[in-house]
């Protein structure tokens, strides 16, 4: 089964696009509130850049929004066995199927400080992370942070899922594929907000 991307290889060849370039593996579309994300994931050395920026720049240091974009990541890693990932000359099997640990259960998972989440982040480009053939490219409009964050992690989830199916069952277990639909209620004519009301009077 290939997991290139045809339409990436007819916009390769109508724009004269040398194959030197990053080859787009996998694409996600993510949406929180007004936030939309659309990440691509491509051949590289780690990196993880969120409009221009890498991600703990972009989200202001906001440890809630790091460690929601880092989730699905940290549950890919813990899915791989480090020693045994392939080069990444074939694109075909980029991803090998998941390895699951019978010790390690989903409820076993290290707490994280806020402190600990800064001064240590998640980092792709260490050689031996399973996930440091890949680049993610995220660009994100609309929304305020929080909202952008859970965009991006839908959308990040989304796209691994398109370039290994084998993947979708550990993040779906996890919710990390299902999209939350909460949005502001809107306001209601003859009230103040969507539910609260002018001080009554009786007379």
């Amino acid at each position: 089964m290939s997991y290139i991307n045809t339409n990436e290889q007819i916009e390769n060849q109508e724009s004269g696009v040398s194959g030197s370039l990053p080859l787009v593996l996998a694409r996600g579309t993510g949406r929180r509130k007004e936030a939309i994300a659309q990440v691509k994931i491509i051949t590289g050395t780690g990196q993880f850049i969120i409009n221009g920026l890498s991600f703990t720049s972009y989200f202001q240091q906001n440890p809630r929004s790091v460690l929601s974009v880092e989730a699905p990541l940290q549950e890919l890693q813990n899915l791989k066995h480090l020693e045994n990932l392939p080069e990444p000359s074939s694109v075909q099997s980029l991803l090998k199927k998941p390895y699951v640990d019978q010790k390690t259960t989903v409820f076993q998972q290290s707490e994280k400080t806020e402190d600990t989440i800064l001064e240590a982040p998640l980092s792709l480009e260490d050689s031996n992370n399973p996930l440091s053939n890949f680049d993610i490219i995220v660009k994100v409009r609309g929304g305020g942070l929080v909202g952008q964050s859970d965009a991006i992690k839908l959308a990040v989830a989304k796209a691994f899922c398109d370039l290994n199916p084998d993947v979708r069952k550990s993040l779906k277990d996890k919710r990390y594929l299902t999209q939350d639909s909460r949005i502001k209620e809107r306001r209601k004519y003859g009230l103040k907000k969507a539910r609260k009301a002018p001080q009554y009077h009786k007379r």
